[in-house]
């Protein structure tokens, strides 16, 4: 079983529905409530957020998420929770130019969560922020 964790995106029934065509199950569970027994699914999703966290206190965010920096689960983050990913592990955010086009992608990991996509996807690229690389 996979979980999503919903931060209020529009596309967040996208995920779980890509994953249901992959052959995946999944529960979804918004980002508000509090995950217990994390360890127990074999991934977890992060969805992005009607927000830039360019222009909010993301303290709150990062401590809600900061079980991200010692579970073993492998996890995706999409636009917000990528961002939340980088954060917890000490990197910023900063605006940037926007992108809003498809891009391909290529598939570097063997990790389960990617084991049905092929070694080359095309996603829509959607963004106007970016993270800093972490300290460490």
């Amino acid at each position: 079983m996979i979980l999503i964790i919903d931060c209020g995106s529009i596309k967040t029934s996208k995920i779980a529905s890509n994953l249901s065509e992959l052959g995946e199950d999944s529960i979804t569970l918004p980002f508000t409530d509090e995950w217990k027994n994390i360890d127990q699914y074999k991934a977890i999703v992060i969805s992005g957020a009607p927000i830039l966290v360019t222009e909010i206190d993301t303290q709150p965010y990062i401590d809600k998420f900061q079980f991200l920096a010692t579970t073993t689960t492998p996890v995706l983050g999409i636009c917000f929770g990528h961002q939340l990913l980088g954060m917890v592990y000490g990197a910023n955010a900063e605006r940037c130019p926007e992108a809003r086009k498809p891009i391909e992608i290529i598939k570097t990991s063997t990790s389960s969560l990617f084991k049905n996509l092929s070694i080359t996807s095309l996603f829509a690229e959607d963004h106007c922020e970016m993270i800093t690389l972490p300290n460490h």
